[in-house]
């Protein structure tokens, strides 16, 4: 009977003692675990941003007198196929029919029509400074870059060349004391309209 008693008494001793459990929580994988000063870990942060040197802006440039040119008639069209370029023959035309010394520039780079509607061809005479001799006809001097490239040749450029050619259009050609020089804009807003209104 005494062993019965025995044995039951052992079977209802509890597995986990307090004084096993606090031998437990000695371990230092599970001290933190069960610590009540454990937080969770931080996220990383992602690094600061590099910093970024400051350019100053660029200065606007500054309006230029075209030599040999005492005013300038713009004719564009935000829309192509209009008669841009009708209009601005027929006025030079009845500008100098008028008595003024008027010039003509085809500042359509990519699609120059003066040529042919002036009945015009190159090559085009070159001086000794390097100036451009424009081509005359009806009494109106004239200059394109068809008269430059040639029939047909293919033109593929943007941005700086542009602005460069329209530069030289401007400026590199020897325009005898005009009167009025009328200029034919390409259809759009693009690199040509901003270099010729930057001008």
């Amino acid at each position: 009977m005494a062993a019965l008693v025995a044995s039951i008494r052992w079977q209802q001793r509890p597995i986990f003692t307090t004084t096993r459990v606090l031998h437990c929580l000695q371990y230092a994988p599970l001290r933190g675990l069960f610590s009540s000063s454990s937080q969770p870990p931080t996220p990383p942060q992602p690094p600061p941003p590099l910093p970024r040197a400051r350019r100053p802006p660029p200065a606007p440039p500054q309006p230029r007198d075209i030599p040999g040119v005492a005013n300038a008639i713009v004719v564009a069209s935000a829309k192509g196929g209009v008669g841009k370029s009708t209009t601005a023959v027929n006025l030079a035309v009845a500008l100098n029919g008028l008595g003024l010394r008027t010039g003509l520039l085809d500042a359509d780079v990519f699609g120059p029509s003066v040529p042919i509607m002036m009945n015009l061809q190159g090559p085009v005479e070159v001086d000794a400074d390097g100036a451009l001799r424009p081509l005359v006809n009806y009494g109106v001097q004239t200059m394109s870059m068809g008269y430059l490239l040639g029939d047909g040749a293919p033109v593929a450029w943007r941005g700086l060349m542009v602005m460069k050619a329209i530069q030289q259009l401007l400026f590199d050609v020897r325009w005898n004391g005009l009167d009025v020089l009328v200029i034919d804009m390409p259809p759009g807003t693009g690199d040509t309209q901003l270099s010729v209104a930057q001008l």
